[in-house]
């Protein structure tokens, strides 16, 4: 009897959850974010440093998910510690995506720019980049993407940067929720 009320906890659990895991909206977080971060919060940091010359630090972040939108939307902070005005360089940022069925997509266009473009010395500024996925393709059926970016000085000087993204897995998020993160 006891082997049949689990049994029936289990289907029940199954049929229960599964609807539930359906719907849920895959959670991509940056790969270089601090692990033990909830995905939600989750950012990749990097300090703008070249060649001895500190321009600053930025952080990127996945902006208000949505399993079934085509719409990848990603944060940018900078914080310009130079003395010169930093530009995004828009024209050289591009998204590439990896999707479940294992085909690499390189998206060159930016369907929107929220925020500054141009960051003044001294000071800290978000912007968002908004990037539509091809006709085919939601934010649900990809494994993974990267946002190849870059930003600009006054002079000339030039970094790039690469911010990769993996789907979560459930393993990790539990994990994470364990730890109390």
């Amino acid at each position: 009897m006891t082997g049949l009320r689990t049994g029936g906890v289990a289907i029940l659990a199954l049929l229960v959850g599964a609807p539930l895991l359906a719907g849920c909206t895959p959670t991509f977080r940056p790969l270089e974010a601090n692990w033990a971060t909830r995905s939600e919060l989750a950012t990749a940091d990097y300090s703008l440093t070249e060649q001895d010359r500190n321009f600053g630090a930025a952080q990127v972040w996945l902006a208000e998910p949505d399993a079934g939108s085509r719409r990848v939307r990603l944060g940018l902070r900078l914080r310009n510690e130079g003395t010169s005005p930093l530009r995004i360089d828009l024209e050289d940022t591009e998204l590439e995506v990896r999707t479940e069925d294992g085909r690499l997509l390189v998206i060159p266009e930016i369907e929107a720019f929220l925020g500054e473009q141009v960051f003044a010395p001294q000071r800290t500024s978000r912007s968002e980049l908004v990037f539509v996925l091809p006709e085919d393709l939601t934010l649900g059926d990809l494994v993974g993407f990267e946002l190849v970016w870059a930003v600009v000085a006054e002079d000339g000087a030039r970094l790039t940067r690469s911010t990769p993204f993996g789907r979560e897995t459930w393993r990790e998020a539990r994990a994470r929720s364990y730890y109390g993160r």
